[in-house]
């Protein structure tokens, strides 16, 4: 899948949605890469790095 998303930082209030704010979009693709773990990966974004890579797995039902 495409991933169209917004950057903020923690000090900064809520992330816009994209487009709103070009300087702060970020554009990647996310993959389901087991039973419950997909990766997301965003190439070039605005801050510190040339590629963010996360993967996403739910966490435990709580008690």
């Amino acid at each position: 899948m495409v991933f169209l998303g917004s950057m903020a930082l923690a000090s900064e209030p809520t992330a816009r949605s994209y487009g709103q704010r070009p300087e702060r979009d970020l554009v990647g693709v996310l993959e389901r890469i087991g039973e419950r773990r997909w990766r997301l990966v965003t190439p070039w974004p605005a801050a510190e790095s040339n590629l963010d890579l996360l993967e996403l797995v739910p966490a435990p039902p709580s008690r």
